[in-house]
C-alpha cells in the first residue's frame, strides 16, 4: 500500500520538539514501512531538518506551520491553513491518514488521489465531525471519545472505531524499583504542565500533604513543557504553580524538569518514579494520555481522576486508584498519603500495571491498522 500520514502544523517529525501524536506516527510509520509498504510522513518544516528526505525507510515531506497558541479559535484557523497548504503536497496513495481538524473535510472531494481517508481523533470533538462527509475510517482513541463522535455525527457512527494509541513495551520494561534507604518516594507527572491538567490541585494536595506526620520521605517530579508553543500554559503559569509549592520547592519536595524527548532517556525518567500521579481535569479533552500508558508499561501504579478515558486501562484497585473530578485536594491528599504508608499495596498496584497494556505494541498495532486499512480498499 502507498500510505500518506498527515502531522499537525506546529510540530516537526521526528518528534523533535514533543509531541505524543508525532511520536506514535512516527513509529507506526517506520511500523509501516518495515512491512513494504510506501509510507510519506508531512509534518512541520524545522530548522536542521531539510525539506525533503527519506528517512528509516519513510519519505519525509516538511511544510512550512505556525507555532501552538493558547486559543483555540487561532488554532483551528491555523489548522485550516495548514490544511490547504497540505493539499498541495499530498501525493497519490491509497490510505492518507490525519491528525487535522480541517484537512478531512478538504481532501477527499479537492484530493481524492491522495488515497481513502482515515481519520484519527485524540480529542473531544469540538464540531468539525458535522464536515466530515467523504471519510472512510474514524479511529477513536478510547471508548469516550467513540461516544462523543458519534454523538455530534451520527452520520459517521459506522465509519467508527476504537483504536488505542499503541506503547513502546520494549522501550518501558517494569523493573523493580531499588530505593537506597531513606530515599524519598517519587511521585511522578509526566505531560504538558497546563492548567487543565489539575496541577494548580496537586500543589496544594502536596502542601496538604508535606502537614500529615507519619509519613516516609516523598517528592513530586513534574517533567513536561511548560511553553504555549508545545501546549504549556506559559511561564506565568510555571510560577504559579511553584508559588502554590511554596516552601515544598526549597525542600526539595516539588521540582519541575525540562521535557526529554528522547524516548530511551524519556523511559529512564519512569524507572525513578514509584507513582504515578496524573490529576487531569480535561473532562472534555483527553482521549487517552500516552504518558499514562507509559507510566503503566513501566510498572508504576498510577493515580488519577475518574475520566471515562482511561476505562480498561486504569483498574482501581489492580494498577492503580480513581479520584472524582471534582475531588479537592484534600482528598487527593489522602489518597496519596494512604498510598505512602502502605509500600505492599504499592507493590501490589505495580505489579498489576503492566498486564493491562500488553496488548497495545506497536507490532500489534500496526497490523491491526493495516489489516483494517486492507479492508477499506477492499
Amino acid at each position: 500500500m502507498k500510505i500518506t500520514i498527515v502531522h499537525g502544523f506546529f510540530l516537526p517529525v521526528p518528534p523533535l520538539a514533543g509531541g505524543a501524536m508525532e511520536k506514535i506516527w512516527w513509529r507506526l510509520a517506520r511500523e509501516f514501512a518495515d512491512r513494504g509498504h510506501e509510507v510519506v510522513s508531512i509534518s512541520r518544516r524545522w530548522p536542521g531538518l531539510p525539506a525533503a528526505e527519506t528517512r528509516e525507510g519513510v519519505r519525509m515531506l516538511r511544510v512550512p506551520g505556525r507555532d501552538h497558541s493558547r486559543r483555540l479559535p487561532v488554532n483551528l484557523a491555523l489548522d485550516a491553513l495548514w490544511s490547504l497548504r497540505v493539499l498541495r503536497h499530498l501525493p497519490a496513495a491509497d490510505i492518507l491518514v490525519s491528525n487535522n481538524v480541517a484537512l478531512p473535510a478538504l481532501a477527499p472531494p479537492l484530493r481524492p488521489r491522495a488515497g481513502r481517508l482515515v481519520a484519527n481523533l485524540n480529542r473531544h470533538p469540538k464540531g468539525q465531525l458535522r464536515t466530515w462527509r467523504r471519510i472512510a475510517r474514524l479511529q477513536a482513541a478510547s471508548p469516550a471519545i467513540a461516544a462523543a463522535a458519534r454523538a455530534q455525527a451520527p452520520h459517521l457512527a459506522p465509519l467508527i472505531r476504537v483504536t488505542p494509541n499503541p506503547v513502546d513495551l520494549a522501550l518501558f520494561p517494569p523493573a523493580p524499583r531499588v530505593r537506597a534507604p531513606g530515599s524519598p518516594i517519587t511521585l511522578g507527572f509526566t505531560g504538558r504542565l497546563h492548567p487543565e491538567k489539575g496541577l494548580e490541585k496537586l500543589a496544594r494536595a502536596a502542601r496538604a500533604l508535606a502537614a500529615m506526620p507519619g509519613l516516609p520521605p516523598w517528592r513530586f517530579v513534574l517533567r513536561g513543557p511548560v511553553d504555549i508553543p508545545r501546549g504549556g500554559g506559559g511561564a506565568d503559569f510555571e510560577r504559579h504553580l511553584l508559588d502554590l509549592a511554596g516552601p515544598l520547592v526549597g525542600e526539595g519536595r516539588w521540582r519541575h524538569e525540562a521535557p526529554e524527548f528522547d524516548a530511551a532517556r524519556l523511559a529512564a525518567t519512569y524507572r525513578d518514579h514509584d507513582l504515578f500521579v496524573y490529576p487531569t481535569e480535561a473532562e472534555r479533552g483527553e482521549a487517552l494520555p500516552v504518558a499514562v500508558l507509559e507510566a503503566l508499561a513501566s510498572g508504576l501504579p498510577v493515580i488519577t481522576t475518574d475520566l471515562s478515558c482511561f476505562a480498561g486501562y486504569v483498574v482501581p484497585g489492580t494498577n492503580g486508584e480513581f479520584l472524582p473530578l471534582a475531588a479537592p485536594p484534600e482528598r487527593w491528599a489522602a489518597q496519596l498519603a494512604a498510598l505512602l504508608a502502605a509500600p505492599e499495596r504499592r507493590a501490589a498496584l505495580a505489579a498489576g500495571a503492566r498486564a493491562t497494556v500488553e496488548q497495545l505494541d506497536f507490532p500489534a498495532q500496526a497490523e491491526a491498522m493495516l489489516a483494517d486499512f486492507e479492508s477499506l480498499l477492499a
